[in-house]
């Protein structure tokens, strides 16, 4: 995974050099001026506490607390020496968890990875058993949004009911990849590198 980022990097390095070195830096730039959406927990924090000091600063920095996040992640992964499957879904989740822009099809890759995961030997089932709540959440929330056109239904109707689950949704999201998160570091042994043979 090392060797994956380097090459990334690398790549980005030399486009940027031959064509705009602003190529590198633009993604983060539309990214942090973005304002908090839907399923993150920013925006949930945003809707109960509106103009708070310390929201607004966690809102302007959000892109620089999810690099040091996901590269702690990344570290973390180096350290344990994990296989290349456990790492990318831990470090996606902790992405997941701290992206202001909370998008329901972010979620769309952990799902594909999570079907992945079922064509696999039994240790690799526990991670599927992990994500399974994160999973049942995303798609009654995806069940919920096409069923309210997006919650705006809630502008007509007579029961706060979608304003409630459009402005806390964020909040529940948060704690489900939290406990993903802390599921996932407690299995962090049983997917060293030694064991990387990943089999059908």
């Amino acid at each position: 995974m090392f060797t994956i980022c380097i090459f990334i990097f690398i790549f980005l390095l030399s486009f940027s050099t031959m064509f705009d070195y602003n190529l590198i830096i633009e993604p983060l730039k539309f990214g942090n001026i973005r304002d908090p959406k839907f399923i993150s927990v920013l925006a949930s924090l945003n809707y109960s506490f509106p103009e708070n000091q310390f929201i607004e600063f966690l809102k302007k920095y959000n892109t620089y607390l999810v690099i040091i996040l996901v590269l702690a992640g990344h570290l973390f992964t180096l350290l344990k020496k994990t296989d290349l499957l456990y790492s990318i879904i831990f470090i996606y989740i902790i992405l997941l968890t701290t992206y202001k822009v909370g998008h329901p099809q972010f979620y769309i890759t952990l799902l594909v990875i999570s079907s992945y995961l079922l064509t696999l030997n039994d240790k690799y089932l526990i991670i599927f058993k992990i994500l399974m709540p994160l999973i049942i959440l995303l798609s009654l929330i995806s069940l919920g949004y096409s069923l309210t056109s997006g919650y705006d239904l809630m502008r007509n109707s007579n029961t706060n009911l979608w304003i409630n689950v459009r402005e806390n949704i964020g909040y529940i999201f948060f704690i489900t990849n939290l406990y993903v998160l802390f599921r996932m570091l407690l299995i962090s042994k049983n997917f060293r590198k030694t064991d990387n043979i990943i089999e059908c």
